[in-house]
């Protein structure tokens, strides 16, 4: 029965992934689009790949269903990427539900897109897949939101009412 459990045991280790030096980086960001960019470096270790924990809260103005990341160089020669399933790494994970990501050819951006918004005042979470064997140098990520916010029914019906409030004052006032 030990030897059943220690065989099971090593199965499992052998099958999961070998993450190194996870990170976790926390960002609070004030606004939104690419002028609010927020960075963050990161000291690697062996066997130079894992998953990035990136944390967001939302203290700008208006609810975020974007996140944007890139990696840059800190030291060179430069090689990390990112990496999602069909690459050999994990795909993205995170608490928003409806999550796509898109990576960019040369593996050094990637695109986060979610159906369920941060809000104002809202912290999420992402996971994301690195893999800096080719170097494995100290590298940095840097991290934006953006927004598709589109107010809703009520309130653009509030607001066209206003206008044509003021519309009718104005043509009040003529007579």
């Amino acid at each position: 029965m030990k030897k059943l459990v220690l065989v099971l045991l090593l199965v499992v280790m052998a099958c999961s992934y070998a993450s190194a030096h996870d990170g976790d980086y926390y960002f609070t960001f004030t606004g939104v689009g690419s002028s609010f960019t927020l960075e963050a470096e990161h000291e690697d270790e062996a066997p130079w790949k894992g998953n990035a924990t990136i944390w967001i809260t939302n203290n700008s103005d208006e609810p975020w269903s974007d996140l944007h990341l890139s990696l840059f160089a800190v030291q060179q020669p430069f090689g990390v990427v990112f990496k999602d399933a069909s690459m050999g790494g994990q795909d993205p994970t995170s608490s928003q539900s409806g999550l796509s990501w898109t990576i960019s050819p040369d593996q050094k951006s990637m695109e986060l897109v979610f159906t369920q918004w941060v809000g104002v005042g809202q912290t999420a979470w992402f996971k994301v897949y690195t893999d800096n064997t080719a170097t494995q140098k100290k590298y940095g990520l840097s991290v934006y939101p953006t927004s598709d916010y589109v107010p809703e029914p009520s309130s653009i019906i509030a607001m066209l009412g206003g206008l044509a409030g003021f519309g009718g004052y104005a043509i009040r006032r003529r007579k």
